[in-house]
């Protein structure tokens, strides 16, 4: 997608812009047990969970059917 593209879509969102802990996890889909290693160093780092998670789906089947290639991602807006 371009930065300049004007995207008129109900679909879209925007995240805004704030502090997120990140993980990216080589899979399609994300599961229950993929939030303990994120937690785990929120924890580590004295972070405080400020919101709902956030999960995408980066890069899957539809994009390559090679499943070593697929990649998801959970942000958690945190407070530092």
């Amino acid at each position: 997608m371009l930065e300049d593209e004007d995207i008129d879509c109900e679909l879209e969102t925007i995240m805004p812009e704030r502090e997120y802990a990140t993980l990216l996890v080589n899979r399609e889909r994300i599961h229950p047990k993929d939030y303990e290693p994120l937690l785990h160093l929120i924890d580590k780092n004295k972070l405080i969970v400020d919101g709902d998670a956030i999960e995408r789906t980066i890069i899957d089947r539809y994009i390559t059917s090679n499943q070593k290639e697929h990649l998801s991602e959970i942000q958690v807006p945190v407070l530092t």
